[in-house]
């Protein structure tokens, strides 16, 4: 440890970024970096600095003009430790990134930091996140925010907001034009949603919105509503809201008329197959979604084939995650069949979806001719020998797929052997996750001897269930 503080005292230390783990030594840190010029990010995480720390490092980061980043995750910084980290904040014009995640700050330390946050105009990443911060923190946070032009990315990730905080957060967005990155995923928001909708048809500058897990339910017609005419939105998570197949209807109303979402995530929403064919009218309208996130919605093969028959005319879809739908045989056939004449599809996810050897048949067809799909996630299927034979007959000819997982299949030493066949000649594939298999002996022999042919698969992935 003496060597390690020597060398950042000396500015002999090599990297630019330090990961620092022992907090008995927290006191010579602070003293070496102090003359130290060379490092700019500073990970001191789970170090349990608490206060007295705190007293140490503020007088590095009064003198210390080079230190751009600091992250305090999980440290136990009370109240007279956020007010050094303060008093600092107010002066330092250097530090743009601060995460004081998982430091379970109350009321007073709250108040305190966003008085200096009022002050400071370099952070521009705030990280709040598992904080514990409610009603009175949030008013404290936001009255901040109406005055603060640096922050653009906020995350306020699993604390406990509900609907007052998020009242007064909604009022402060109303003002705030700096925000791009919002995160406010685990806060019981609820009916919390319409306030925060009233400020999202006015706010132009949030391009992120995190709103995984927060029970929004039928409330989602509110935000639907906003997104009719909110223009900054890009990426929008609505994971885990218990939307169903009511609050689907309204979002895919507002979907035909926003032109500016290009990922959204929809998963783990109990959708079903009649809550995709609101969202595939929508896509006949819709030319910007990118990124698809469908995940754990219990869509079978009826839900499927509505979506097969958009994605017939859809060219703007590149990424589709369908992972964990029971999708079946019919399922496939039909998303098999459109995939080859859709050309805009690169990444497709079919995992967890009881995929086995007549399923991969149908799709092993589509790639033998379709040249878009270069990412290919078949992992937690049933895969055994023959469906990595029909498999491998497809990657013979197929020059686009770089990425292939195949993760937690049932692929033993017969499966191994075409598969290896395949890859003594294939020059695509960059990237193979074969864990969680039966490869035994005999079948990394199989594998060893196609990588001496291989010239092109760089990542190789093989823990096995031997």
């Amino acid at each position: 440890m003496t060597t390690l503080i020597d060398s950042i005292k000396n500015n002999t230390y090599k990297s630019n970024t330090l990961n620092f783990v022992d907090t008995h030594y927290i006191k010579e840190l602070c003293e070496a970096l102090k003359t130290n010029n060379s490092i700019i990010s500073i990970d001191l995480s789970n170090n349990n600095i608490k206060d007295e720390g705190m007293i140490y490092l503020s007088e590095v980061l009064k003198v210390n003009k080079y230190i751009t980043s600091l992250n305090l995750c999980y440290n136990n910084i009370k109240k007279e430790g956020i007010i050094y980290l303060s008093e600092v904040l107010k002066v330092n014009d250097y530090i743009t990134s601060l995460d004081l995640s998982c430091n379970f700050l109350k009321k007073e330390e709250m108040k305190i930091l966003c008085e200096a946050l009022k002050i400071n105009e370099s952070i521009t990443s705030l990280n709040l996140n598992s904080n514990e911060i409610e009603e009175d923190e949030i008013r404290y946070l936001s009255e901040a925010l109406k005055i603060n032009e640096s922050i653009t990315s906020l995350n306020l990730s699993s604390n406990d907001i509900k609907e007052e905080g998020i009242k007064y957060l909604s009022e402060a967005l109303k003002i705030n034009k700096c925000i791009t990155y919002l995160n406010l995923c685990s806060n019981s928001i609820t009916e919390g949603i319409i306030y925060l909708s009233d400020a999202l048809k006015v706010n132009k500058s949030i391009t992120s919105l995190n709103l995984r897990g927060n029970s929004i339910k039928e409330g989602i017609k509110y935000l639907s509503e906003a997104l009719k005419v909110n223009e900054s939105i890009n990426y929008l998570n609505l994971s885990y809201n218990d939307i169903n197949n009511v609050g689907i209807k309204n979002l895919c109303e507002a979907l035909k008329y926003n032109n500016y979402i290009n990922f959204i995530d929809l998963s783990y929403n109990n959708i079903q197959n009649e809550g995709i064919i609101y969202l595939s009218e929508a896509l006949k309208y819709n030319n910007c979604i990118t990124d698809l996130i469908l995940n754990e919605n219990n869509i079978q093969e009826k839900g499927i084939k509505y979506l097969s028959e958009v994605l017939k005319t859809n060219s703007s879809i590149t990424y589709l995650n369908l992972s964990d739908n029971n999708i079946k045989k019919e399922g496939v056939k039909y998303l098999s069949k459109v995939l080859k004449t859709n050309s805009s599809i690169t990444s497709l996810d079919l995992s967890i979806n009881n995929i086995k050897e007549e399923e991969i048949k149908y799709l092993s067809e589509t790639l033998k001719t379709n040249s878009s799909i270069t990412s290919l996630n078949l992992s937690f299927n049933f895969l055994k020998e023959k469906g990595i034979k029909y498999l491998n007959e497809a990657l013979k000819v197929n020059e686009s797929i770089t990425y292939l997982n195949l993760y937690e299949n049932e692929i033993n030493e017969e499966g191994i052997k075409y598969l290896s066949e395949v890859l003594k000649n294939n020059n695509s594939i960059t990237s193979l996750n074969l864990c969680q298999n039966y490869i035994n002996e005999k079948g990394l022999e199989y594998l060893s001897n196609a990588l001496q042919a291989n010239t092109t698969l760089t990542e190789l992935y093989y823990i096995s269930f031997y």
